[in-house]
């Protein structure tokens, strides 16, 4: 029966597989990968790339995520952060997107906390009755590195935290992506206080 379990076991394994974590009562979130990702992050049509400078690299996490009542539920991105037990640094995402129809990947809607003067603005929104949840979950001795914008210009910075919009969401694979310094190599996603993985990353 031992030598049953253990082969069992081997076989998840190389099959990849990932126990199911349900958070909040609401939603079940299966790990899939992380990866190191070479691509630019585009923000959704908007032609703004956010880009990792030479002492920095870019990952990518993906969690499938599924409502339990199997029905369209709010979702709240911002509860998402990745921690660094090695920098002590807590780093909000840069970027977010999950699927949508024929298999394209959709971002989720960026948010500042205050209303844009430049009302053609279509990249981002004021949505006060929208709460950022990422600061809610501060961790003693640890750096928050946040995701943020400069908004005037070099002489006068206007700088401003990006953050993102609810989503209903019943089945979605969700991409979550992050900068982080060059030489990073394990770190803890979490959604909110629940750890849902740890992972390796070269």
């Amino acid at each position: 029966m031992k030598n049953s379990i253990f082969i069992l076991f081997i076989l998840l394994s190389l099959k990849g597989f990932s126990q199911d974590i349900t958070v909040d009562g609401n939603f079940r979130f299966e790990f899939k990968k992380a990866i190191k990702n070479s691509r630019h992050f585009e923000v959704h049509n908007s032609g703004y790339f956010v880009q990792a400078n030479k002492n920095q690299k870019k990952i990518q996490v993906r969690f499938k995520i599924k409502s339990k009542s199997k029905k369209k539920e709010y979702f709240d991105p911002n509860k998402f952060y990745l921690v660094s037990d090695e920098y002590k640094q807590r780093l909000r995402p840069v970027d977010m997107k999950h699927n949508h129809a024929m298999g394209t990947f959709l971002g989720f809607k960026r948010l500042i906390d205050e209303k844009p003067k430049d009302k053609k603005t279509y990249w981002y929104s004021y949505k006060p009755s929208t709460k950022d949840s990422f600061v809610d979950y501060k961790i003693d001795g640890y750096e928050d590195v946040d995701n943020c914008i400069n908004f005037g210009t070099e002489r006068r910075p206007k700088i401003k935290s990006i953050y993102f919009d609810y989503k209903k969401i019943k089945s979605n694979t969700v991409d979550i992506y992050f900068i982080v310094p060059k030489n990073f190599k394990r770190g803890k996603i979490y959604f909110g206080n629940e750890l849902l993985k740890e992972f390796n990353v070269k």
